[in-house]
């Protein structure tokens, strides 16, 4: 009996790419969750809510 070789190819795997649209959506994303954070503890700073006096 003889055997043949099989013939293997490699293909290289799709590689990772930088996708600027989801680069920009991530920063605009943490941008608005920072300010909207940043609304909400001046409002209850302003509103007497938030008192760092009685933590200590």
């Amino acid at each position: 009996t003889t055997t043949t070789p099989s013939k293997t190819t490699t293909t290289a795997a799709p590689g990772r790419k930088f996708d600027g649209l989801s680069f920009m959506g991530g920063i605009i994303l943490a941008v608005g969750v920072g300010a909207l954070a940043y609304l909400v503890v001046r409002y209850l700073r302003r509103t007497n809510r938030l008192r760092y006096g009685t933590l200590a």
